[in-house]
């Protein structure tokens, strides 16, 4: 082999070894995208298969056990940074997926951690009802695995994860909100849950809020929300105390 077909060897060798894992991928994404199709109902019949029993929960299975597998190939191939996972962790969600992607990445007592949210869209394709996701990975060796996830207290939820400020140095805190599905006004359900590298806990939670935002400060979290139409509204201030949050005050808004 001459000089100039080793050159042309090394520079085409690994553009071959990278097409059976992007075909790979481009099969995984196509299969997440008609499984989601699945879920949505347009027609009398596609609401009549929704409602059969089982149906619903195995397909939500199904897509989130797709959807976790691309993470974990995603986490296992890159040198992390939040821009690269983000964007790298973007391609795994159809461009009208219409939910956000949380991502927070932390080294926490010696560990690499990544947790992830996302919604799954299901029911009426006009007004469909969400599954909220929040998923924790760890690497152990040179390999992630994932190691809990928070369950169903953001039901109905489009959920958003942001980092909290934590009195511990061995946890993370985040609090989890998201507008409501299935219902006319705005509203958003709120958890606040903490993370050890091996498990999620509840801290604090509060059923929907209509109209509600939230503002992170040094140590407390304040909710501005309508108690109701046509009364001022109210800011729920939480103190973040070594104990766990705490709600301090509930007033009117000045």
């Amino acid at each position: 082999m001459t000089n100039r077909h080793k050159r042309i060897s090394s520079f085409i060798l690994p553009l071959l070894l990278q097409l059976p894992s992007q075909a790979a991928q481009s099969d995984t994404v196509g299969r997440i995208i008609a499984t989601r199709k699945e879920l949505l109902a347009s027609s009398t019949e596609d609401s009549e298969r929704l409602r059969s029993p089982g149906y619903l929960d195995g397909r939500i299975g199904q897509i989130k056990d797709l959807i976790r597998g691309e993470i974990l190939r995603h986490l296992d191939s890159t040198q992390l940074s939040y821009s690269t996972l983000q964007q790298n962790l973007a391609s795994v969600f159809p461009k009208d997926w219409n939910g956000p992607l949380s991502l927070i990445h932390k080294q926490l007592n010696g560990l690499d951690v990544v947790i992830i949210g996302y919604s799954i869209r299901h029911g009426l394709s006009a007004i469909p009802d969400s599954t909220a996701v929040i998923e924790a990975f760890r690497k152990i060796a040179d390999r992630y695995e994932l190691v809990d996830q928070t369950g169903p207290r953001l039901a109905n939820s489009v959920p958003k994860l942001e980092e909290l400020p934590t009195p511990s140095a061995n946890e993370i805190w985040i609090l989890g909100h998201g507008q409501q599905t299935c219902v006319m006004q705005y509203h958003e359900r709120a958890r606040i849950y903490s993370f050890d590298g091996h498990g999620f806990k509840e801290l604090w939670g509060h059923e929907p809020l209509r109209g509600a935002s939230f503002q992170i400060e040094k140590n407390e979290v304040r909710i501005t929300f309508d108690k109701e139409e046509g009364f001022p509204e109210m800011v729920l201030t939480l103190a973040l105390l070594p104990q766990g949050p705490r709600e301090i005050s509930l007033l009117r808004k000045q």
